[in-house]
């Protein structure tokens, strides 16, 4: 199973999501079956290096974003990835609304979708508040750990035995 993890640039939010995500996957020994990738709706995003306030967050937690940045394929995606999870309801609109077909929209769901903990909540932007980089980056990384967390969590059984 891919899942697909979307903000707007591909620094910040979603390669910390993927990286989080591929780490609990790999810790329980599923790499090879749940497997999290990340976009940028920004088309000029591409080949851009994750923000270090981010990298150096995750790296508390003995995760690794080791990631170039890259836009969303409108075209292969939808195909490619069995569950795609945006950062904030713009982004939901804008993946559902561009979606080739119904069945490829209803793969389109808030980051938060399957959270007990942070139910349908947006992923803020760090740079969009005034915060002390440490520890607002921090928090938020504790944040999107504690939500794949749960979304492994929701997915392991759809593996099978």
């Amino acid at each position: 199973m891919k899942i697909a993890f979307v903000c707007n640039v591909n620094v910040v939010r979603s390669p910390a999501f993927e990286a989080a995500f591929n780490h609990i996957s790999h810790r329980e020994g599923t790499e090879n079956e749940l497997v999290a990738l990340s976009f940028g709706l920004h088309q000029g995003a591409g080949g851009s290096r994750p923000d270090p306030n981010m990298v150096q967050a995750a790296q508390t937690w003995g995760v690794v974003i080791d990631h170039s940045s890259q836009p969303f394929d409108f075209q292969s995606t939808y195909d490619e990835c069995d569950l795609i999870l945006a950062i904030n309801q713009r982004i939901v609109d804008v993946l559902k609304g561009r979606a080739p077909n119904e069945s490829a929209g209803e793969k389109v769901h808030l980051v938060t979708y399957q959270s007990k903990l942070y139910p349908d909540e947006e992923i803020p932007d760090p740079y969009g508040v005034a915060v002390n980089p440490e520890v607002g980056f921090g928090k938020l990384f504790n944040e999107i750990y504690d939500i794949c967390e749960e979304l492994y969590t929701s997915l392991k059984p759809q593996l099978g035995p």
